[in-house]
């Protein structure tokens, strides 16, 4: 999906770049999911999904299916041959380790436990801890590899005003950005940044600076800006 940065003002809109990303084994123009690991095989209480890798440490689900009603079941991983009790909790979607509620195909990503990589694990189960089985799985492939950060373009205002320049944009992971020796004057008044899909437009979706404010953009002298999507949003998903 095309991930457009810009900063908007209201007395100009304020145009600093534009971004076209593609990830291998996605359609360019088409929805950018990170790279497909597989698809849920489904076992029971109606487990469905398509799994993708976004990094080495996040996976997300396309259309995720489950039906909520058995106690005790979680997303588990493990390095073992196949789904066993020998594994560990994966938190869900808002980063906690608690039992699965129910699930009418929801795009969620989760993030693996500190520590751990997609490297480390075989596969991916919705696991039910009082009954001991796995309701679906998904295996992750033999020399799978998850995608890398990513780096773009330098930001830069065409007009030069606000005297917009900086390093190469660099995606850490699905919901990190970094934007290295970033410089601006300050001087244009309710100017933010946005994100958003498609040609950059007042459209896009206002995010926190490095401080977690939403007010008018401060001054920048060469300073390195590390940028964090709010929950409902993945750079992947551009905007969900």
């Amino acid at each position: 999906m095309d991930l457009a940065w810009k900063l908007f003002s209201k007395t100009a809109l304020f145009v600093l770049l534009t971004v076209y990303c593609e990830v291998g084994g996605q359609r360019k123009g088409g929805p950018n999911f990170g790279t497909q690991i597989g698809t849920f095989r489904s076992y029971a209480r109606g487990v469905a999904g398509d799994v993708f890798a976004v990094d080495d440490d996040t996976l997300f689900i396309k259309g995720f299916r489950f039906d909520g009603e058995v106690p005790d079941t979680f997303f588990w991983a493990g390095s073992g041959p196949q789904p066993s009790a020998q594994g560990f909790v994966v938190p869900n979607e808002f980063g906690r380790e608690e039992p699965l509620k129910r699930y009418d195909g929801k795009d969620i990503a989760i993030t693996l436990p500190p520590n751990k990589k997609i490297h480390d694990i075989m596969w991916l189960s919705v696991w039910s801890r009082q009954q001991s089985s796995s309701f679906g799985d998904v295996t992750i492939p033999p020399g799978f590899s998850a995608p890398k950060p990513r780096t773009l373009t330098r930001l830069g205002s065409g007009s030069g005003r606000g005297n917009v320049r900086s390093g190469d944009v660099v995606i850490l992971d699905s919901k990190t950005i970094l934007i290295p020796q970033f410089n601006y004057d300050g001087s244009l008044q309710e100017t933010y940044f946005l994100v958003g899909t498609g040609n950059p437009s007042s459209q896009g979706t206002k995010i926190p600076d490095e401080r977690g404010s939403i007010q008018n953009l401060r001054a920048y002298n060469n300073q390195d800006v590390r940028l964090v999507l709010p929950d409902t949003m993945t750079d992947r998903k551009s905007v969900v």
